[in-house]
């Protein structure tokens, strides 16, 4: 196919007119002009297509975190660096990441077919970091010598090994199903991100499983907005049932991020309940190292990055258009 014309206009086409790449299924019009420049992207912000709301319900979550993040620390005098309050910034950095890698995703993909691939590897990496955060926060608040329980069957060496090892292999092979398994990398990148998170989640799990966890009932509401979200993004509901009538407003990507962020609203409260009802149960001699916390995710955060461009480099090159 020869090259597609650069435009700074705003074209939005019909799904017939469109390179098999760059559709999506049940999806018909609102398409956003393939080869598109970044200032159009930009433009498309403020003009409606089937990938503006996308942008717009995961970053507008971004102001909500933030704000939620900024209140944890500031209502605490202890301070962000006292025991209780120190492991809880590396599910903050990853609940922020994600909703970032995802709006910047959402927003760019239009451009050539390796900027598209490039802007889901991102988006890709961003779940792992996520969960990865998630695991740092759930061992260190749940698993330590005074913490509720210490019988959970792994050591925070083992636990950090696999946590890195299962998140990297994910994003390493959520980029190749892109490439590999086309019709069907949804369920395989979907199932792929379901078990990273139970993994890394699994310390509250374990919890919850022996009837042990105070924050019962927010776990339970997490994971029921988590399976809503699978479910829509898997079985493309609405869209599959009235194809053409959702494809601006209301169609299954953007409940999927709906119910993500609403996943991570109570996650989010889950953790501060359960660090709050077992706040006399913490010591000072179990407070997490920098390397550990921190440290540790600024670490996953570089692998993530190295495996994106690995990934964009020996894979989107070779990525033809239809």
């Amino acid at each position: 196919m020869t090259e597609m014309r650069k435009s700074n206009s705003i074209s939005y086409l019909p799904v017939h007119q469109m390179p098999t790449q760059y559709r999506e299924p049940y999806i018909l019009t609102g398409y956003r002009e393939p080869c598109s420049t970044c200032k159009s992207c930009l433009r498309s912000l403020i003009r409606a297509s089937n990938e503006t709301l996308n942008v717009w319900t995961h970053f507008l979550p971004i102001i909500y975190f933030l704000n939620r993040a900024i209140q944890f620390y500031s209502n605490n005098d202890s301070g962000c660096f006292e025991f209780q309050y120190y492991p809880f910034m590396p599910n903050y950095i990853g609940i922020i990441f994600y909703h970032l890698a995802s709006s910047i995703a959402h927003l760019f993909c239009s451009m050539s077919i390796k900027y598209r691939h490039t802007c889901f590897y991102i988006d890709y990496s961003g779940i792992c970091i996520y969960a990865m955060g998630a695991g740092i926060t759930y061992y260190n608040l749940y698993v330590l010598p005074n913490a509720p329980t210490n019988n959970y069957p792994l050591s925070q060496i083992a636990f950090t090994i696999l946590s890195f090892g299962v998140s990297l292999s994910v994003c390493l092979v959520s980029c190749i199903s892109r490439h590999y398994w086309r019709s069907t990398g949804a369920v395989i990148r979907t199932g792929a991100f379901a078990i990273n998170l139970i993994f890394n989640t699994s310390p509250s799990l374990w919890l919850f499983w022996q009837n042990q966890l105070p924050s019962a009932t927010h776990l339970v509401r997490q994971w029921s907005w988590y399976v809503a979200a699978i479910t829509a993004y898997v079985f493309k509901i609405p869209e599959k049932f009235a194809p053409g009538k959702f494809d601006v407003i209301g169609h299954s990507h953007q409940w999927f991020h709906v119910f993500l962020s609403l996943g991570t609203v109570e996650q989010i409260n889950s953790l501060e309940f359960d660090v709050n009802a077992c706040r006399p149960k913490y010591m000072p001699s179990d407070a997490p190292s920098f390397f550990i916390t921190i440290g540790s995710m600024m670490l996953a955060i570089l692998l993530n990055a190295l495996i994106v461009s690995i990934c964009s480099y020996k894979l989107a090159r070779h990525a033809k258009m239809d």
